[in-house]
């Protein structure tokens, strides 16, 4: 399987990541070589039990949740700070007491 250290072998590389998303869990990959390898890495990381993915590609990503059920995916350069904010101020234009569910970064 491919390391951070893969993803930073030249300026050029690109390193994908994937959240899947499913009631109440979630799946995580980062540092992947292609997008097809981090959803699915992504999906066998979350159970068997998540039902939509969001990719990105040499940045940050967050999903934040409401109590109602709604997520959010947001993403931003470098920066899981940053993007985690973003995250929030979208879920809370479709919940209340949104929190962030997961967030990452994978990046070159």
């Amino acid at each position: 399987a491919p390391t951070m250290a893969q993803c930073t072998l030249d300026y050029y590389s690109k390193c994908w990541a994937s959240i899947t998303i499913g009631p109440f869990v979630y799946g995580l990959a980062t540092h992947k070589w292609d997008k097809k390898e981090a959803i699915e890495a992504a999906y066998s990381n979350c159970g068997g039990k998540c039902t939509s993915s969001v990719w990105f590609l040499n940045t940050c990503g967050a999903v934040a949740t409401a109590d109602n059920g709604n997520w959010v995916f947001k993403a931003a350069k470098r920066s899981v700070g940053k993007v985690e904010k973003k995250a929030l101020k979208a879920c809370s234009k479709s919940g209340n007491n949104c929190e962030i569910r997961v967030s990452a970064c994978s990046l070159p």
